[in-house]
């Protein structure tokens, strides 16, 4: 009994020493990765507007929506000419979020994949601007986003072998065209 007690108490100090280590360096690195999140966050806004603004200090968050978390008016004097979306997505490995910028009509200006896990060599391939240009101009009345990579006219060398992530993709933007094209409901 004495000898399992004291091999429970060394595991202990082990497990409160190591809890430690992590909540300092947690501490010093959490500021650098929000920094870091940021910036990246505020490259994608001035990246994704055509023509205008938009206000990285003005996020609207949506509530009860399973893609779209977020939104920024893009605006040209003082008229919205624009929203850029923070959408949600499920891809091949795991939780995706894409910025995607729209005109009035539902139609895509330009997006960018943020944050993933795809598979490197596959769905990472995502994250290149080529990968995103096959949707811009998609998704209003006669235009629509293809959900299915057979449906993209173009060569689809960059989503071969990533089909899922191409859905999730894909998915993502369709929702937020509909959700433009419903007044941002």
């Amino acid at each position: 009994m004495n000898k399992t007690l004291n091999m429970a108490l060394k595991l202990l100090v082990i497990c409160a020493a190591a809890a430690f280590a992590l909540g300092v360096v947690n501490a010093f690195t959490a500021p650098e990765i929000k920094k870091l999140e940021d910036e990246a966050k505020a490259k994608a806004l001035s990246d994704l507007v055509e023509s205008g603004y938009a206000d990285p200090n003005k996020e609207v968050i949506v509530q009860d929506n399973s893609t779209v978390s977020s939104y920024y008016l893009i605006e040209k004097d003082i008229e919205t000419i624009g929203y850029i979306l923070y959408l949600k997505a499920k891809g091949y490995g795991g939780m995706m979020t894409v910025m995607a910028s729209y005109k009035l009509d539902g139609s895509l200006i330009g997006s960018v994949l943020m944050e993933n896990s795809e598979t490197p060599g596959f769905g990472k391939k995502a994250e290149k601007p080529d990968y995103m240009r096959k949707f811009i101009g998609r998704g209003g009345r006669d235009n629509p986003i293809p959900l299915f990579s057979y449906q993209v006219e173009e060569e689809v060398d960059t989503v071969s072998g990533a089909t899922i992530t191409f859905m999730g993709v894909s998915s993502a933007l369709k929702n937020g065209s509909d959700f433009v094209k419903g007044g941002l409901k």
